[in-house]
């Protein structure tokens, strides 16, 4: 503490040292700001209080920026093989049907909605190379906003080193839009 300071500034700086968090110690050195000495002498001791401010103000953003861990699960299936991709539709699309075809998996189908629950995983053999593909339960709208587990499901598609979308003829152009509206964040 420099000799000239006063009262106030030693009890900021009391503070500023009992402090445990961020905010405490931010609270105590805008105390200490306010309470040094404000002559030609103490240019250095304010100059190294801003600093320190600078540099807590930083870190508390920072820490505000970042999701709060455990809000929410996340879907993580290991890659493996050369490349993984995410085979992803709008419900009832034959995704299944087409795993099952290119690959030696045995998927369940049904003519019904939502016969997937959960990523669902096989192993294509491409000219001598094993490729992962994953079975994203069927995307809908306003999956992005949480619907049918849906920020869940994106995580897989992020995840994933290419996307294949499967779209029924006739519906090709609504469920791609469904598709893309979802997606546009991953």
């Amino acid at each position: 503490m420099p000799s000239n300071a006063d009262y106030e500034y030693a009890v900021a700086e009391k503070k500023f040292h009992e402090a445990v968090t961020d905010l405490e110690k931010f609270a105590a050195l805008q105390e200490m700001r306010s309470a040094a000495p404000k002559h030609k002498g103490a240019e250095k001791l304010r100059a190294e209080i801003s600093k320190k401010i600078a540099k807590l103000k930083t870190k508390i953003d920072k820490q505000e920026s970042v999701p709060k861990s455990g809000a929410g699960h996340s879907i993580n299936v290991k890659k493996e093989g050369c490349g993984q991709i995410a085979v992803i539709g709008t419900p009832n699309t034959g995704k299944s049907s087409l795993i099952n075809s290119i690959s030696n998996a045995n998927l369940a189908v049904g003519n019904y909605e939502f016969t997937t629950t959960k990523p669902e995983i096989a192993t294509m053999n491409y000219k001598g190379t094993k490729v992962q593909l994953v079975e994203v339960p069927a995307l809908i709208t306003d999956s992005s906003k949480g619907k049918a587990n849906g920020i869940q499901l994106l995580s897989v598609i992020r995840n994933a080193d290419a996307v294949v979308a499967v779209l029924e003829e006739d519906k090709a152009q609504e469920q791609l839009n469904i598709l893309l509206n979802e997606t546009k964040e991953v």
